[in-house]
């Protein structure tokens, strides 16, 4: 008899029936070695059709001559390998429905002054970027 808070309700993500809050999806990132950073929010569409969009701060170096240090890729192939190489973590890990449809390289993450992820700060983001379909990357 134990009641678990796994986030606030109006973060949780709605695609296809399937409901869930964004920290599941984080939190088997971190798992990954390349990993320093993660924040999923969903984008709603229309009613229970919503993209998933996850924003990835790299560890130091894990992008050979990328720039903020090797946290961002250089090119498009580095881009596009690594993206491939999460999907593909992600995928032994996660339903279908819950896995990200855009992934997103960035330096930092936005924050407030307690260390907590500015979700807002990265719908806007989102919203202003057009998407890009699992199947375009």
């Amino acid at each position: 008899g134990f009641f678990y808070v796994l986030g606030l309700k109006g973060q949780e993500i709605n695609r296809d029936g399937e409901r869930f809050m964004p920290r599941e999806v984080d939190e088997w990132l971190f798992e990954h070695n390349d990993v320093e950073q993660a924040a999923t929010i969903g984008i709603d569409e229309a009613p229970g059709k919503g993209a998933i969009t996850t924003y990835v701060v790299m560890r130091k170096g894990t992008f050979h001559d990328g720039p903020n240090d090797g946290r961002l890729p250089k090119d498009e192939e580095q881009l596009n390998e690594k993206r491939r190489e999460l999907r593909m973590f992600l995928e032994k890990r996660l339903t279908e429905k819950k896995r990200p449809t855009t992934i997103m390289f960035a330096p930092n993450l936005p924050s407030d002054t307690t260390g907590k992820t500015r979700v807002i700060e990265l719908k806007r983001l989102a919203q202003q970027r057009p998407a890009v379909s699992a199947e375009e990357e």
